[in-house]
């Protein structure tokens, strides 16, 4: 093929090069499980500020298993924390926006990590069946060919 170039490799390299990619698809995984579980807590709080909006009343986690019913005091307006303990008081419809905003980027984010995540299998494939191929020859010259 046009622009391939052979690679001599040892069969250490093959393996360590296996386990590097091994290594790269877990941390691709548990980036997808982060940004998975940021997707549904940004669903979870759109879908409670939608319901708080027309004065229902939510579940709040106290902690340790413990919930309060709430009600928005405040007509129509939350609280966006913006980094640490300073909070911005802003209007639920704005807060909405903004969580939308941020699911779109997390889709966007989780998306490019699929993608990286698919090729990183395809690699581990080929070099599975490279190192696959190393064990048998291995074998075989052991075993003198049988």
């Amino acid at each position: 093929m046009v622009g391939e170039e052979k690679v001599k490799m040892s069969p250490q390299q093959v393996l360590d090069m296996f386990n590097a990619e091994r290594a790269k698809l877990e941390n691709i995984q548990r980036n997808v499980q982060a940004v998975q579980e940021q997707l549904n807590a940004i669903d979870g709080a759109i879908l409670a500020l939608k319901e708080i909006k027309d004065g229902g009343k939510i579940m709040v986690p106290l902690g340790a298993g413990i919930y309060a019913n709430a009600v928005l005091e405040t007509e129509g307006r939350v609280h966006i924390s913006m980094a640490g303990k300073v909070f911005k008081n802003t209007k639920t419809e704005d807060a909405v926006k903004t969580l939308e905003q941020s699911r779109t980027e997390a889709r966007k984010n989780l998306e490019s990590l699929i993608g990286e995540q698919n090729k990183i299998t395809q690699n581990l494939n080929s070099l599975g069946m490279i190192v696959s191929d190393i064990e048998r020859r291995a074998r075989d010259s052991r075993t003198g060919g049988n």
